[in-house]
């Protein structure tokens, strides 16, 4: 019943991240990027819209969505890389949604494609792969929270915080956030409120492993408690 749950959860996000990937790359392409006007061929729009940490984070959530559905179930959970995937997936979801609705919304109302990618990309996206994930314990016999795998999960937001700021200094100066905008705030400044998120998504991490080792040990106790042996 939970694994059915899941592949369908896991299929809905595959179909959400996907969807407002690609309706919100319709949308940049046929309008004026107005985050940066230097931007004017449809090429450069398309670049800039992909370099969002938001877009980078739903499209991992869709790719984890599809192994959800399709890979990480019947016992299977993809090893080590499963386990980077379903991290980095939840994670740097719930830093998008928890960043946006701190850092970035203004309330404004969002209107053309924004209207139907937004509410996902922000709000739902955000919930539903954490929910998926601690589901998807009930179905794996290891955590996934360990030294490797939360190393391994840092990788793609490391290369998008360098690319960040490679792009800044090759654009003249377009950086996707305003609170990592170096040019108007300053370089330690916007260095010191990246490393802000990056201190936010170890705490995320160290929350989950707490979670996970609770509620895996309360699963399969035998894994985590040494059975004294047997002498007769």
């Amino acid at each position: 019943m939970i694994s059915s749950v899941i592949r369908f959860l896991g299929l809905v996000a595959a179909v959400l991240g996907v969807s407002a990937a690609i309706v919100g790359g319709i949308g940049v392409a046929t309008t004026p990027f107005t985050d940066f006007p230097a931007f004017g061929s449809t090429g450069e729009k398309l670049l800039a819209y992909y370099s969002y940490f938001t877009l980078w984070s739903n499209i991992l959530g869709a790719a984890a969505g599809l192994s959800y559905a399709f890979w990480f179930i019947r016992g299977r959970d993809g090893g080590g890389l499963g386990a980077v995937l379903r991290l980095d997936a939840t994670i740097m979801l719930m830093a998008t949604g928890l960043v946006y609705h701190l850092l970035v919304a203004d309330g404004s109302p969002h209107t053309g494609t924004q209207a139907f990618t937004t509410p996902i990309i922000h709000g739902i996206m955000p919930v539903l792969l954490p929910a998926i994930w601690l589901l998807h314990m009930t179905q794996r016999h290891r955590p996934d929270v360990r030294l490797r795998t939360l190393l391994g999960a840092l990788i793609i937001p490391a290369i998008w915080t360098a690319w960040t700021f490679w792009r800044a200094q090759v654009t003249g100066g377009y950086y996707p956030y305003d609170f990592m905008d170096a040019t108007e705030i300053g370089l330690a400044r916007s260095v010191t409120t990246t490393a802000m998120i990056y201190v936010i998504f170890t705490v995320f991490m160290l929350v989950l492993g707490l979670i996970e080792r609770v509620v895996l040990s309360r699963l399969r106790p035998t894994r985590y408690i040494k059975l004294p042996e047997n002498r007769d």
